[in-house]
Order: C-alpha cells, then sequence, then structure tokens
C-alpha cells in the first residue's frame, strides 16, 4: 500500500496547493475584474489583459466568464494547444450554424456575421497569445462594425507580447482598452494560501504568517504556483513531523501528550468546581450562623470598592469556561431583614432586558456578542423603517472592492455598504438610496447612474437586510 498524500496527513480531502484557478480573487484581481466588465460593456468591444506566466490569468478569466455568463451569451475558450480555425468554429457551433469538415475560414465568418446581427456574444479566451495571426486577424475583423460596440465583444488575457501584436494589425477604428495584471501581495499571498487550506477542510489555527511566507513571497516574483509550490513543500514536512503514531498497542510513553493549553484548561476548570463548592459551603454555614440583609447589586454599585471590583473581575477570569450553578441556596435567596446587626449579602447582578422596557419583567433579549461591531453605514442602515425599500447595486466578495465602487460612484453619498455572507463565504452589498415604498423605488431605477441602471438593480426591502445584519 503506498503512504497517505501529505493532505490526507492533514485530514484534507484534496491538495490545497494544487495548480488551479483560485475559487476567490484577491483584492487586487477583484477590483481589475469589476473594471474590466464595466469597459467591455460599455466602452470598448476589444479589452486586453496581459501579464507574465503564473500571475493569475486564468483565475480572472474564469472569474470572467462565470460573471458574464450570468447574464449575457458568453463562450470561454482557451487558445493553449489550439490550432487552426477551432476558435472560429466553436463560435459557430455556439450560434448553432450548420458546419461541415470543409467550410472555409472565409465562409465561417460570414456566417457569424450574419447570425450576430441577432444579438450580442461575449468571448472569454484565455492564453490568447497562443493563437497564430490565422485566427488572430479573422477575430479582429469581426470587431469591425458600424455601430459604436459591436454585437461581439473580445476578452483576451495573455503575454506581454500579445498587446504589440495586435497593435501590429493596424486597426485605428477599433476601440481597445489594455490592462496589466497586478502582482499578488504579500497580505494577499498570505490569505490565499490559508484560504486554499481551509477550504480543503482545515480547521485549525491559521499557519500562514507574514514570517513564513514572505521569503517564498520574494522568490515568486509573483508567479502563483512558485507561490503554491514552495506552501506545498512546506506542509509536507508540517504533515510528517505532526503525523502522530499510529501503534494500537503504545505503550503509556507513546501515547502523545495532551497540547499544554488543554492541560491548563482541564486545571482551571478543576479550580473553579472547587471555588464553587467552598463558595456554596461558606454561603450556606454563614447564613446559619448569621443575619443577613439582602441588597440589589444595582443599589450599591456605588459602595463596591475598586479592590473588590477588580478582585470579581480576575475570578471571573479564571472561571470563565464554568457555568453558574442553575440555582443558589434557598436561604441565601430569601434572605430578609432581621435586626440592625445583620450582615450583607451583595445580590446577583440583574439581567439584561430591552432598553425600551421599564417594567420589571424577567425577560431578556439576544445581545449582539461584545467582540462584534457595526459599521457606520450598517448603523444607518439598522435605524432605517422596516417597512421601507432600498435597490441594491452590487454585491462582491471583497470589501475593499465593494468601498473602492461606493467611492467611485456619481451618487457615492447615496451609497451603503454592509456585511453580509453567501454560501458561507463573505460577501459585501451596495445599496442605493433608501424608499418609503416599493413604487417609489421602482421608480427611482431611472434616475441612477447608467452603471447601475444597466447593472439591473435588486429591489429589496429594508425588512429582510436587517436581519441578514443581526444574524
Amino acid at each position: 500500500m503506498s503512504e497517505p498524500s501529505y493532505f490526507a496527513l492533514l485530514g484534507l480531502d484534496h491538495d490545497p496547493m494544487a495548480v488551479a484557478p483560485a475559487a476567490e480573487l484577491w483584492s487586487g484581481l477583484e477590483a481589475l475584474s469589476l473594471e474590466v466588465l464595466h469597459n467591455i460593456e460599455f466602452i470598448a468591444p476589444l479589452v486586453v489583459i496581459t501579464g507574465a506566466e503564473g500571475e493569475g490569468k486564468t483565475s480572472l478569466a474564469a472569474e470572467l466568464y462565470n460573471r458574464l455568463a450570468l447574464s449575457r451569451e458568453t463562450i470561454y475558450f482557451s487558445a493553449r494547444g489550439a490550432e487552426g480555425d477551432h476558435l472560429l468554429r466553436k463560435i459557430a457551433d455556439f450560434l448553432n450554424l450548420p458546419l461541415n469538415a470543409d467550410t472555409s475560414t472565409g465562409e465561417l465568418l460570414v456566417q457569424i456575421r450574419s447570425a450576430m446581427a441577432e444579438g450580442q456574444i461575449y468571448v472569454v479566451i484565455d492564453d490568447a497569445d497562443a493563437l497564430g495571426d490565422e485566427t488572430l486577424v479573422p477575430l479582429m475583423s469581426l470587431l469591425q462594425s458600424a455601430q459604436d460596440l459591436p454585437p461581439i465583444r473580445l476578452l483576451l488575457l495573455g503575454r506581454d507580447d500579445l498587446a504589440p501584436r495586435l497593435d501590429s494589425y493596424g486597426m485605428p477604428d477599433i476601440e481597445v482598452q489594455d490592462f496589466q495584471l497586478p502582482q499578488i501581495d504579500l497580505h494577499e499571498s498570505i490569505q490565499l494560501l490559508q484560504r486554499r487550506l481551509d477550504d480543503a477542510g482545515y480547521e485549525g489555527e491559521p499557519l500562514f504568517d507574514r514570517s513564513l511566507v514572505e521569503p517564498w513571497w520574494d522568490s515568486a516574483s509573483g508567479n502563483i504556483g512558485s507561490l503554491l509550490a514552495s506552501a506545498r513543500l512546506w506542509l509536507q514536512d508540517y504533515a510528517v513531523v505532526s503525523d502522530p503514531p499510529q501503534d494500537s498497542d503504545a505503550s503509556p510513553q507513546s501515547i502523545s501528550k495532551l497540547p499544554v493549553v488543554h492541560i491548563l484548561a482541564v486545571a482551571g476548570l478543576i479550580t473553579a468546581l472547587g471555588m464553587v463548592y467552598l463558595y456554596s459551603n461558606d454561603a450556606t454555614q454563614d447564613v446559619a450562623t448569621s443575619k443577613t440583609l439582602k441588597i440589589p447589586a444595582a443599589d450599591v454599585g456605588a459602595a463596591v470598592s475598586s479592590q473588590a471590583a477588580s478582585s470579581l473581575e480576575s475570578s471571573s477570569a479564571q472561571v470563565s469556561s464554568v457555568s453558574e450553578p442553575a440555582s443558589r441556596p434557598d436561604d441565601v435567596n430569601k434572605a430578609e431583614v432581621q435586626g440592625a446587626s445583620s450582615s450583607l449579602v451583595l445580590a446577583p447582578a440583574p439581567e439584561i432586558i430591552s432598553s425600551s422596557s421599564s417594567s420589571s419583567s424577567s425577560s431578556s433579549v439576544a445581545v449582539r456578542p461584545a467582540d462584534a461591531s457595526y459599521s457606520e453605514d450598517e448603523l444607518e442602515i439598522l435605524s432605517w423603517p422596516k417597512d421601507s425599500y432600498t435597490l441594491q447595486v452590487l454585491g462582491v466578495s471583497n470589501l475593499a472592492s465593494a468601498q473602492s465602487y461606493q467611492r467611485a460612484q456619481a451618487n457615492s453619498d447615496q451609497l451603503r455598504v454592509y456585511s453580509s455572507t453567501r454560501a458561507g463565504k463573505p460577501w459585501y452589498v451596495v445599496l442605493a438610496g433608501r424608499y418609503s415604498s416599493r413604487a417609489e423605488a421602482q421608480a427611482a431605477i431611472a434616475r441612477l447612474p447608467a452603471k447601475q441602471r444597466d447593472a439591473q438593480p435588486w429591489l429589496r426591502g429594508v425588512e429582510d437586510i436587517q436581519q441578514e445584519l443581526q444574524k
């Protein structure tokens, strides 16, 4: 039997560092993808994106195709290894044109032009630098049209020599937008590696940090494949070192020890239980031998010294993992005033109740965790009337991209960003305006900037969004 792979030793379901398109784009590529989609839709029929080998072109090409295919007739084509008129035939096949083996390139172009008169198609071509001139030249001819934006739109991704080749064809009447692929930075590299590990089923503490990843990032010089290879080599060593012995007859010496943090937790639990037991005994004895006076904690807060408060805080930290007893001794909870010489027993602090309630109701309300916080935009959204409406104009997986989009819009003062989740992943939504009725919101779509209007905004009820925020 062959030895298990390194990712099996780590309990992962696949190789997280295999070279493959990323499931999510890092922030640099995410921002570029939004700009490219805007340009291909409204500005230029030809967008060219160039970069060095391994910098993420295939990941970007896959993401552009996925987004366009949601609402547009879109073709994805990888030119690596393609020969002759393979691309033109794929376009013709997509358009359901009758073909045979003898159909010439000229005949293909005539049929494609005729079919495109009835609608638009988008073609995303990865490794476009691998296409020969016998394919690129006819392809460019499809862009020649009397319309400002012809019915075919081309997104070409390739190495740096692609743009000069296209310039050499002499196409002054065709609008072209060129983009250079950004290199992944160190922070994005750390996030990418950890996200790939998590997506493969890893559930432990983060393994990748700046000190570990920076040497790999430096030597990779933007090449994602090189970065992944360095991470794989390190994980292979880590898996061997961290893999526990599989000996069913293990002696006490061979059994792996509990992690120190677990030992400390057990010790803290035992200590806390002992304190609770002693407290209960002391409280019972004190009640049996002395008279007590119960005063609510809220009434004597000013009388509690800073030393006592500090001691209470310290004790709470030690027993944070231990639940308070379900009930206290009845003789403590029911103590009464029985004389001037009575001792004081501090009653437990009252439960948190809704700030809008002035009654003595004992019911408590759910409180947002102390470590969670809302942004200013989210606080404003939560203050909106529940029966109002708004327009969702963008949803992306990167906060920086959502904020960049918000700042760039002509109506940025009317846009608000809030965070949510989609398929268990972070998701950031941009909203435009607040409207008192569905009809008012529907009418407002016509007044949005063209880019937002053409993106077909989603009319949403504010109450649903507030529920999302409060989960």
